[in-house]
């Protein structure tokens, strides 16, 4: 397991990241116990699960995220931010005190996705629009909405 200390300073940003700022919507997010605290920028109100291993092992079940634009992740508290690389290609931000999951990044910050429960936002106004990794679903759950379906071959294929 590899944790450390995020360097805020030296994030790599995909600056040319595309986002409309007609959808996009400046939100305030934090932590459990809320030793960490940001605002960031959301792409839209879509929400994404994964469910990959990884992602279940985590949270206990599928992970809801929402894209945000790097560029716009500003921290107000970040004493107990790390970072955990989970793949070669992928990191989890977490709360070092409570262990809540905030975000996930790919390494070089061309994808940005942040925990839809950890932003102070109103979940009625967002609505699940796809799920990833749906090979590695398990039969044991499954959502009433009707969704894009990516397979974890068909989601590595789009990087």
């Amino acid at each position: 397991m590899v944790l450390y200390r995020l360097n805020v300073d030296v994030m790599i940003l995909n600056t040319e990241r595309i986002f409309n700022e007609e959808n996009s919507m400046q939100v305030q997010g934090q932590c459990l116990c809320g030793q960490v605290a940001f605002s960031l920028a959301v792409q839209d109100k879509h929400v994404h699960a994964c469910h990959c291993q990884m992602c279940r092992r985590q949270s206990g079940g599928p992970s809801l995220s929402v894209e945000y634009v790097a560029e716009s992740l500003v921290y107000s508290k970040q004493d107990s931010v790390h970072v955990y690389d989970s793949s070669t290609w992928g990191q989890r931000v977490i709360c070092a005190n409570c262990g809540t999951f905030l975000f996930w990044q790919s390494k070089d910050m061309s994808y940005v996705c942040a925990n839809v429960f950890a932003l102070e936002v109103d979940l009625a106004e967002f609505a699940m629009n796809m799920e990833v990794y749906i090979d590695q679903k398990p039969a044991l759950y499954a959502f009433a909405n009707t969704t894009e379906q990516l397979t974890g071959e068909q989601l590595m294929a789009m990087f």
